[in-house]
This record gives structure tokens, C-alpha cells and sequence, in this order.
């Protein structure tokens, strides 16, 4: 079995049925899965074998409360550490996006963005990871 790294490491304070937090781990998982496969879908580059890295993914529950999400996956500190900022030609009016709700950093409420009209002015996406 290839060494596992820890990917993410999450501790909920108080005390929890460890059922319910395991049950919350696998959740996480099948999350982290979906939102890797969505990334992998927009990059330029793929990953060779793109079911293996999916299922790279494990969880493990260390009492009392904390989730480990953990990968095999010989280098998941690329997938972690995000990416070049890089042009979201998709997100554009000409392509039939018409608002974009956000989070305003400030007030944390919602605000609705409209987007540019052609992918010339192309909101640049931070990659944070």
C-alpha cells in the first residue's frame, strides 16, 4: 500500500456520535471527489488516469472529533496548492450567464453580479485553492 498523505484535517468542537462523523467523512469524500472531477474537466492538462486519483481519496475518523480526508495519489500537494489565476471564458453573457451570485468579503451577505458580456473581458478566477 502506497503512503497516505493527509490531504485535509478537520476537528468539530464537542462531542459527536462517531457514527455521525463518520457518516460526515464519506460525505466529505464523495464531495471532494465531485469537485476534483468538475476541476479536472476545466484544466488544460489532465491526469492520466483520472479514476484512480478519484478513488485515491479515503477518510479516516480519530476520535474524539476529527475527520481526516487522506490520498495515496503519489502527488496530491498539486491538486491541494490550486493553480495559476486564469481566465473563465465560460462565464460570460454571450454564453447565457446572466448573474452570478457571490459573498461580499465585507457584509458576508450575498450580492448578484452580472457578468461581462464576451470572454475579451473575462473575470480572472484567483485559483485559491
Amino acid at each position: 500500500m502506497a503512503e497516505q498523505t493527509v490531504v485535509v484535517s478537520l476537528t468539530i468542537e464537542g462531542k459527536y456520535n462517531q457514527r455521525i462523523l463518520a457518516l460526515i467523512a464519506k460525505s466529505l469524500v464523495g464531495i471532494l471527489r465531485t469537485e476534483a472531477k468538475k476541476d479536472f474537466v476545466k484544466r488544460e492538462v489532465g491526469v492520466k488516469d483520472l479514476g484512480r486519483l478519484l478513488n485515491s481519496f479515503t477518510q479516516l475518523v480519530r476520535p474524539p472529533s476529527t475527520i481526516e480526508i487522506l490520498s495515496d495519489w503519489p502527488w496530491p500537494e498539486r491538486i491541494i496548492e490550486g493553480r495559476q489565476p486564469f481566465r473563465m471564458k465560460w462565464l460570460n453573457r454571450k454564453a447565457g450567464v446572466t448573474v452570478v451570485p457571490m459573498r461580499d468579503k465585507i457584509t458576508k451577505k450575498i450580492v448578484f453580479r452580472t457578468p461581462p458580456l464576451t470572454t475579451g473581458k473575462a473575470w480572472i478566477h484567483p485559483a485559491i485553492a
